[in-house]
């Protein structure tokens, strides 16, 4: 008997949809609960048809948990999301079966303003698209102002934090 955990049918018809689409900007988005803040770039939500799925908020990375400023970037994106309803678009499916993706609460895109309150970097291995260019603006006006994370001295970013 086989033992292998297969991923909810929900990312298996997202990750079709991002692949067949040819663009990750043409994958719909859906409207989800927020029932867990996991860290500073990862969710769990509820879809609309009581799905539980895992999130990973793209094109951003937030401090790892016991890294410095990672409970606060935790704290931060719980504040904007736990509890609300949020639009998700998916843009990928990561190693670990976690859907990839733009996250909005109210008019808010929250990988967006999560870079622009010095909570995260650009994750520019990832983050090759237009609007990184803007986010990495906003990286760079948080790092000068000294928001969040850059607040401290030379604040490690969570790739080089991992290895």
């Amino acid at each position: 008997m086989c033992n292998r955990r297969f991923p909810p049918l929900f990312l298996i018809i997202a990750a079709s949809c991002i692949f067949f689409c040819g663009s990750a900007s043409a994958a719909p988005v859906f409207s989800a609960q927020v029932i867990k803040v996991v860290d500073g770039d990862s969710l769990e939500v509820v879809s609309s048809a009581g799905e539980k799925i895992k999130l990973r908020l793209w094109g951003i990375d937030a401090p790892e948990s016991r890294q410095a400023y990672g409970k606060q970037a935790k704290l931060l994106l719980a504040a904007m999301v736990k509890g609300r309803r949020v639009e998700v678009q998916g843009k990928d499916i990561d190693l670990y079966q976690r859907l990839v993706a733009l996250v909005w609460v109210d008019d808010t895109l929250v990988n967006e303003e999560l870079v622009r309150q010095g909570a995260a970097w650009v994750y520019e291995r990832f983050c090759r698209e237009h609007i990184c260019h803007s986010w990495q603006r906003l990286e760079d006006d948080a790092r000068r102002e000294r928001r969040g994370l850059w607040a401290r001295p030379k604040p490690v970013p969570p790739w080089q934090h991992r290895k």
